[in-house]
């Protein structure tokens, strides 16, 4: 018997002994951690630490923005209620510019529109581009700061 087929073979009997004792792993780790915190914390600290597993996961995190732009944003929409195909419908709807200056998004951080919402009622009102987004949120959303902010512009230019 090759190593792979007996990697094979143990991996398949622990899906099965985790399907029919489903807490048992959980139960064991936590005791184990409880009982070994310094061996714990080391081999957290070991695996953490692993450059390879940061560039893969950094590698991966890369691919999948290069794929799919708004899959962050997509993942955080539905903290407002909004799935994945009203997200893309909106982006789609506003032409991938910002519901209040018309813009692309233009930071490189910031390359997607931000979900603006109603800190009050919750309610979605659009796709804000980080700029604009950060602006309404330091107005505390607020018509009159905006509208004494503009007053100001207008006065001193």
């Amino acid at each position: 018997m090759s190593d792979d087929d007996h990697k094979e073979r143990h991996a398949n009997y622990m899906r099965e002994f985790y399907k029919k004792h489903p807490g048992y792993s959980t139960k064991y780790v936590r005791k184990w951690r409880e009982s070994h915190p310094v061996e714990n914390k080391e081999a957290h600290k070991e695996y953490r630490d692993k450059p390879q597993s940061k560039e893969q996961k950094l590698a991966k995190q890369r691919q999948r923005r290069a794929a799919d732009p708004y899959y962050s944003t997509r993942s955080r929409a539905t903290k407002w209620g909004l799935t994945a195909q009203q997200l893309v419908d909106m982006v789609a709807a506003q032409g991938g510019l910002c519901a209040s200056c018309r813009l692309p998004p233009q930071m490189k951080k910031y390359k997607v529109l931000a979900v603006d919402h109603d800190h009050v009622t919750g309610k979605v009102r659009g796709l804000l581009c980080h700029n604009c987004n950060v602006t309404l949120g330091l107005q505390k959303d607020s018509i009159e700061r905006l509208e004494a902010l503009i007053a100001y512009l207008k006065r001193t230019m």
